[in-house]
């Protein structure tokens, strides 16, 4: 089974997080390359620590076993001029490039999936019907999270009723690929502070011209299924 690295942090109980010393980026690089093709990493936020350990340390590239990523969208756009790209790719569109030209092994969880896999007030109510402490804690902040979404909202009906898990999607990807529809796509971002900032550009064509893949992209989810593993995880906790 290959490592995993999703956090930095040293963790002794869900409400107290004590930040291990150093830098994530150093970190990371020292790990990747101390274990050559073992170890994942799974990016969950801005790709700005990716970047920087590939910069401090080329050597990752080529070590890590593969890079999953929740971010950009491949199949569509987010519709906000203010917002052109996904977030965490519009947050450090230059870490997102260099990151999709460092040669690493990819796969990419976007909006075009993480946007179809929603957890409602259902939902909670199944992990805290589950009678575990961890279950009881997640079914209580889903239900505040959906609350504060309808008062955040007011004029959107849909508001309130359910939220996007983008980052457990990435997650579990990685356990369990054939959740999702997988694609190879030669990818690249805008960068600079013009209107397309953070916009990923997705190139799916396999022809004799076109730049040769550089990721895996998903396509597609099976969001029954997902929603079935989620749910039995965090009750069985």
């Amino acid at each position: 089974m290959p490592r995993l690295v999703t956090s930095l942090c040293i963790c002794s109980g869900i409400r107290d997080h004590q930040p291990a010393p150093g830098y994530a980026a150093a970190e990371i690089a020292r790990r990747v390359t101390q274990a050559p093709g073992e170890i994942t990493v799974v990016a969950i936020g801005p790709l700005t620590n990716i970047a920087a350990a590939i910069a401090l340390d080329a050597r990752v590239a080529t070590s890590v076993r593969e890079i999953v990523i929740m971010g950009g969208i491949f199949l569509g756009q987010t519709n906000r001029q203010g917002m052109p790209g996904e977030f965490n790719w519009w947050m450090d569109a230059h870490a997102a490039r260099a990151v999709m030209r460092s040669g690493a092994p990819l796969r990419l969880v976007g909006l075009d999936v993480t946007l179809q896999v929603r957890l409602t007030r259902e939902h909670a109510k199944v992990m805290a019907a589950a009678g575990r402490p961890f279950g009881q804690f997640a079914g209580q902040c889903t239900l505040a999270w959906l609350d504060r979404l309808a008062r955040a909202h007011p004029g959107d009906p849909g508001a309130g009723r359910s939220c996007a898990l983008h980052d457990p999607l990435a997650v579990a990807s990685l356990s369990h690929p054939e959740l999702l529809t997988w694609a190879p796509a030669h990818v690249d971002v805008v960068t600079g502070d013009d209107v397309g900032r953070g916009v990923a550009i997705a190139d799916f064509l396999v022809t004799a011209d076109a730049p040769a893949p550089n990721a895996q992209i998903a396509t597609g989810v099976d969001a029954d299924a997902f929603m079935a593993y989620f749910l039995d995880r965090v009750a069985a906790y």
